[in-house]
């Protein structure tokens, strides 16, 4: 994959993966996918196998959103991240009274997600 020289993967995903929700390629041109259902309260993070073609479950992640369950909620947004070569699972929900902001880190060591301090925040600017 080299996008500056017009080269792109094409991957379909198997019928038994579960829907993605969030994506990222990273500074080493891997590409990796969160997945599962809507109201599902674990995700599965996959890798993209360039050579054999195919995805590669990698790990689980305990999802976070409080309205699990319900029909109506606040929205939120679910990221995948990379920085530093560090994967972050982020998760931002938009409320009237306030934003949450809850994110993980995967240790590539012990595969495994890490808890994260919470972001401080100021001030937050609203734009309409």
């Amino acid at each position: 994959m080299n996008p500056r020289i017009g080269k792109y993967i094409s991957s379909h995903c198997s019928e038994t993966m579960l829907p993605v929700i969030a994506m990222t390629a990273t500074s080493d041109n891997n590409v990796y996918i969160l997945s599962g259902e809507e109201y599902d309260s674990q995700l599965s993070l996959h890798v993209y196998n360039h050579a054999g073609n195919v995805w590669e479950h990698l790990s689980s992640v305990k999802r976070y959103n409080r309205y699990i369950g319900y029909s109506v909620g606040p929205p939120t947004y679910e990221f995948l991240l990379e920085s530093d070569g560090h994967l972050y699972y982020l998760t931002v929900t938009l409320d009237d009274a306030d934003v949450l902001l809850w994110n993980r880190k995967y240790s590539w060591q012990t595969k495994q997600w890490l808890e994260c301090s919470e972001p401080q925040i100021d001030r937050i600017a609203r734009f309409s």
